[in-house]
């Protein structure tokens, strides 16, 4: 685990607690939260299991309402009572946000300044009409990296580029077989290097190799692995590991958890999957079913960090259901890529080593098949500026 971690619903679920130790919360009045996002649908949750109707959601983002209405049977709208919960209107006066009496606007934004201007402009009065039930400030985490200096992007790939030059020693001198996966492997064969606009570097094995890798990793003062391996979770929510670099601290946010850690690569293990498609479909989705329902008890159980853990043997079912070696099809899950997560294990039938930067690693002898999957047939092509986005924007900065 990093340095310090914190569950963002549990400090929530607090937040809602001293309110309704104060009175503000109360059965008998109507409860508005603010914003359609996990924090939001989270306080829904926590709600209900103190038997807190919500009367409804307010937005002052016209796409998230759109998109929410679209997607009322996805994961994070099954805590709306209904489509209609979402209220159409972006910032209501106090004469239109009901006909009944006044409600209670409860915010868990880390935005608040920007979206109380919002409120006070509309005519609500901070403290009277709307609260903030979180702050988002961490006295253990900001308090610590406060003072220090935030590395720039170029600094950040350098620390991951060394944990990647050291990963492929290390499987180069155990016979293990790896590659790069995901936007680094893209980087790998379009940029031969990072994506320019990226952040992150991710690789996977076969589940065997993974498992072994997590074995034959030295220790050191300076790096650490955490995450799934031979002795299971490891305290970890994730079925993958991250490589850490400790001379470096990271602000991690998560969403539903914020962590002190270091900068960092993904590993990923890579499981053989069903052969006929239909079955294929089904345990992608399967698998995605099981994360939701943990996330939903994480969410019912006011952010309990434990859920994780004792709902990983479930996940892990998953990765050994089929044999990487002896499957037609393989795949990763856990990933933002779902089903186009999967390819024909003939993708891996050799290894090729690409120029990284200053370094070379391994790339699967089919990666044309697994970035068509994941990028389309043009994968070839730089996208637009207005594309050139990182799923990440990472924190970090020097622990000395």
């Amino acid at each position: 685990m990093g340095i310090f971690m914190i569950s963002v619903i549990n400090r929530i679920a607090n937040g809602i607690d001293s309110l309704i130790e104060e009175g503000v919360i109360a059965k008998n009045k109507d409860v508005v939260l603010f914003g359609l996002n996990r924090y939001s649908f989270a306080m829904r949750t926590i709600l209900s299991h103190r038997s807190i109707e919500v009367y409804a959601f307010l937005s002052d983002d016209e796409e998230a309402i759109v998109k929410t209405r679209r997607s009322v049977k996805d994961f994070a709208c099954r805590y709306l009572r209904s489509e209609r919960d979402a209220i159409e209107l972006f910032i209501l006066g106090k004469d239109e946000i009901s006909d009944k009496k006044m409600p209670v606007i409860l915010l868990a934004e880390e935005r608040y300044e920007e979206k109380k201007e919002k409120l006070i402009k509309a005519g609500y009065i901070e403290n009277k009409d709307f609260f903030k039930v979180y702050s988002f400030y961490e006295k253990d985490i900001d308090g610590i990296i406060s003072n220090k200096k935030r590395l720039d992007l170029n600094q950040i790939k350098a620390y991951e580029r060394e944990m990647l030059k050291l990963v492929d020693q290390i499987c180069l001198n155990n016979n293990l077989r790896y590659w790069v996966c995901g936007g680094t492997m893209l980087g790998t064969v379009r940029h031969q290097g990072f994506i320019p606009w990226d952040d992150d570097i991710d690789i996977f094995l076969p589940l065997d190799d993974y498992m072994r890798f997590m074995e034959v990793f030295p220790k050191s003062n300076r790096y650490k692995i955490k995450g799934y391996g031979p002795n299971g979770a490891d305290g970890f929510y994730y079925i993958f590991a991250k490589l850490l670099d400790r001379k470096t601290l990271l602000d991690d946010d998560m969403i539903i958890v914020r962590e002190l850690a270091s900068i960092f690569i993904d590993i990923f293990p890579l499981v053989g999957l069903p052969e006929n498609k239909e079955d294929r479909d089904r345990f992608f989705i399967d698998y995605q079913e099981l994360e939701k329902s943990i996330i939903q008890e994480f969410y019912a159980s006011d952010g309990e960090l434990k859920v994780f853990e004792k709902r990983f043997s479930e996940q892990e079912v998953f990765l050994r259901k089929y044999s990487f070696d002896k499957a037609k099809f393989v795949g990763v899950l856990g990933t933002r890529y779902g089903n186009k997560d999967c390819t024909t294990r003939d993708v891996y039938k050799g290894t090729l080593r690409m120029k990284f930067d200053d370094i070379e690693v391994n790339v699967p002898v089919g990666y044309g098949e697994y970035l068509s999957n994941l990028y389309g047939d043009d994968y070839m092509n730089i996208p637009p500026i207005s594309k050139r986005k990182s799923f990440h924007t990472l924190k970090a900065y020097r622990a000395d």
